[in-house]
């Protein structure tokens, strides 16, 4: 197998970096249950699935939950999740920075998000399969390389 190795990941629930692997697949990517939580990202994720509305300061579980076309706030630390949005043609309104967030505007911004409720799923389930294919071609772009450094 070759050497890539993440060097951080943490459970979108509840931050733990502690995993016991319980897959992993030819081309060296593994799969995990949190030693914490005890979930797995699949059983995350369909806890997400639940939610009308979701606010997150994780970059997976906003994954999460705009794959399932949820209309999320995000309390952001990064312009990866700037991009994320305009990649989804999503308002960059709902992306928070930490310097702005007081309890009154995060209750104006939720209640922004509750009013533009259809029209954010609309935008979601028209442009979340563009997400998906970024995703599946660069997985394949990695695992073209892990073949070419093996």
């Amino acid at each position: 197998m070759g050497g890539y190795k993440l060097k951080s990941f943490s459970c979108p629930i509840c931050d733990s970096e502690e995993f016991t692997i319980i897959s992993e697949s030819s081309e060296g990517f593994k799969w995990g249950v949190c030693k914490q939580c005890g979930l797995t990202a699949p059983q995350i994720k369909g806890y997400i699935k639940y939610c009308d509305y979701f606010i997150s300061m994780r970059f997976h579980a906003s994954i999460a939950a705009l794959s399932q076309s949820i209309p999320t706030i995000v309390l952001g630390y990064s312009e990866k999740f700037d991009y994320l949005y305009k990649f989804l043609e999503l308002n960059t309104k709902y992306v928070l920075k930490y310097e702005d967030i007081n309890l009154n505007y995060l209750n104006e911004i939720f209640n922004s998000l509750i009013s533009e409720d259809n029209i954010i799923k609309t935008t979601l389930k028209k442009n979340i399969f563009k997400f998906q294919n970024m995703a599946l071609n660069n997985g394949l772009i990695v695992k073209k390389e892990i073949a070419n450094n093996e």
